[in-house]
């Protein structure tokens, strides 16, 4: 059996459903569609990222369009937008996709927001499938003019939740946000962020403050929450000189955890660092906005997840003969690599061969050759490749 056959493309699909005849909810099909990337005139309250290619976005406001196969992606996420007038022809529709992502053992689902609480018991009226599910009242997340950008993170979290869950524990999923500060001048902007993440449902954070209570060892579990989270730096004047943020910082480095740094640096001079966080996206917030921080977060979150959903897919399909291959959630970094090799050298040899995965792009040429002599320097066998390249190696690209 060929790999093609046993791969659909693409890793997530979102599919947002704009089943309402108000401008409302349409205005917040557009906010979803550039929290995913794409372009939109305005928006400013999410970050201006770049699309990943392994996730397919649809958008369908002018009447539902053909029967949908959810397994024509390895997960589907579809986002209604109702409200109580839905056409009969949308809600023949939802009868369709309903029963399929709800069948689908986790693999795909449905999410619904109404503009009104009348919109539940309508559909219940008019025996629709969709009334099966939770139907989220679109005004519970925040201001009007805020609430298109907070159901656009919305479903950008539950995109990653659902690759998370189908993902392979040994490669990490990183679905909660550590919040690193420096505490003698971080403080304000850390508590902004942090208070916002109540507003996305099922999004995890860890912060100092209030997670560390009754800990027997902090080193130990600020550690190992870093190697399980994805970290927002909140990088201010003072935070490379602290030794906590240091260490997070070079722990984020060391696991290869996804790492978004808030540069919120005063100084005009800017020294040299050694943190290992120069080559990882950055969002600066002049205007005091937080959800471009938390968009940018679970962004590069969900790159991250993207990388190792589709090499557990490899790995299935028998695509690497045996070989061992560990995911990296960002770039590559020597501490990483150093980890990763010595661990693999140490279960097959320092001559052994081993597959190490990360994001785009590649370390072809002169600026990868350090990272590529560096590892073979510790594993021989070692290859260093993104996925990109597995998945056009395997024909799938």
């Amino acid at each position: 059996m060929s790999v093609r056959s046993i791969i659909p493309q693409p890793t997530l699909r979102i599919v947002v459903a704009i089943a309402a005849t108000e401008t409302y909810p349409r205005d917040t099909g557009k906010y979803v569609a550039k929290a995913f990337g794409l372009e939109l005139e305005g928006g400013a309250y999410l970050a201006d990222i770049t699309p990943n290619d392994q996730i397919d976005f649809r958008s369908y406001a002018d009447g539902p369009p053909p029967a949908l196969d959810l397994d024509g992606a390895w997960h589907t996420l579809v986002v209604a937008l109702v409200d109580r007038d839905v056409s009969d022809a949308w809600l023949a529709w939802f009868d369709g996709v309903v029963p399929q992502a709800q069948e689908s053992g986790g693999r795909h689902k449905v999410i619904a927001f109404a503009t009104d609480e009348t919109t539940q018991d309508r559909l219940v009226e008019r025996g629709s499938k969709l009334a099966k599910v939770q139907l989220n009242l679109a005004s519970k997340f925040g201001e009007k003019a805020l609430r298109p950008a907070i159901l656009g993170l919305i479903v950008i979290n539950e995109g990653r939740r659902l690759v998370a869950e189908a993902c392979d524990p040994r490669f990490g999923t990183h679905l909660k946000l550590f919040i690193s500060h420096a505490k003698t001048d971080g403080l304000p902007l850390a508590l902004a962020i942090k208070n916002q993440i109540p507003m996305i449902p099922r999004l995890g954070k860890f912060y100092d403050d209030s997670e560390l209570l009754i800990s027997g060892d902090w080193s130990e579990d600020l550690e190992r929450n870093v190697a399980q989270s994805t970290v927002v730096i909140v990088r201010t004047d003072q935070f490379d000189g602290r030794p906590a943020c240091r260490d997070e910082a070079l722990w984020a480095s060391h696991y290869a955890c996804p790492v978004l740094v808030v540069d919120a640096r005063q100084s005009l001079l800017i020294e040299e660092s050694d943190l290992g966080i120069g080559d990882v996206p950055t969002v600066k917030l002049p205007d005091g906005n937080v959800y471009r921080a938390l968009h940018a977060a679970l962004w590069v979150g969900l790159r991250g997840l993207c990388v190792a959903r589709a090499v557990r897919y490899l790995e299935q399909a028998d695509a690497f003969a045996g070989v061992p291959v560990r995911v990296l959630h960002r770039s590559p970094t020597f501490g990483a690599i150093r980890r990763l090799c010595d661990k693999l050298a140490t279960d097959g040899g320092r001559d052994s061969d081993a597959i190490l995965v990360h994001p785009s792009p590649d370390l072809d040429g002169q600026a990868g050759e350090p990272f590529r002599v560096f590892a073979k320097h510790h594993l021989s066998g070692v290859r260093l490749v993104t996925v990109d390249r597995l998945l056009a190696e395997a024909g799938l690209a």
